[in-house]
């Protein structure tokens, strides 16, 4: 098979929006966002029937304030934050797919090379491919960096026949 060969320039907007959708997808966050709302609507709906909780502008005002606003302005406080402190977020970074191994080379952090065994896992979204080092760390790859839908088809190709690596790639 073909080495894949990518140049990867990831924009600081693409990514805080990616990581808004990964984190606002979590099952857990979205049960959270689902019961702040019912309790919001309930409380709108008793105040609105005469018969308001104690608190109601309050505790409605702090809801609204912590959910629609303090968390997503703290989210992207830390999402700018991650992409400003790794160079292969914010840098040029070359990427080389080989049936042995993946290579990144980026001019801030140097030549990493690793045999996909050394992978934690891979997970495909819509739009990107994240390669987890470890549990929680992953090197991000977007999707228009490949110069074609069969590039993107090679690659899945590639890492279906790693048959020990952990995958979540879309059919």
């Amino acid at each position: 098979m073909k080495t894949i060969q990518l140049s990867v320039q990831i924009p600081q907007k693409q990514f805080v929006l990616f990581s808004y959708y990964q984190f606002y997808t979590k099952p857990l966050i979205l049960l959270a966002h689902i019961i702040i709302t019912v309790t919001l609507l309930a409380n709108i709906y008793l105040y609105l029937q005469g018969e308001p909780q104690p608190n109601f502008a309050r505790n409605t005002f702090l809801v609204v304030a912590v959910t629609a606003i303090l968390l997503p302005y703290s989210l992207y406080s830390q999402f700018v934050r991650k992409y400003k402190k790794n160079p292969l977020l914010y840098g040029n970074t070359n990427y080389e797919f080989s049936t042995s191994k993946v290579k990144m080379k980026n001019s801030q952090s140097g030549e990493n090379s690793m045999g996909w065994e050394k992978l934690h896992k891979i997970k495909e979204y819509k739009s990107w491919f994240l390669l987890y080092i470890d549990k929680y760390t992953a090197a991000y790859v977007p999707k228009n960096s490949f110069q074609s839908e069969q590039q993107i088809e090679q690659l899945k190709q590639l890492i279906n026949n790693k048959k020990n690596l952990k995958k979540s790639l879309k059919p």
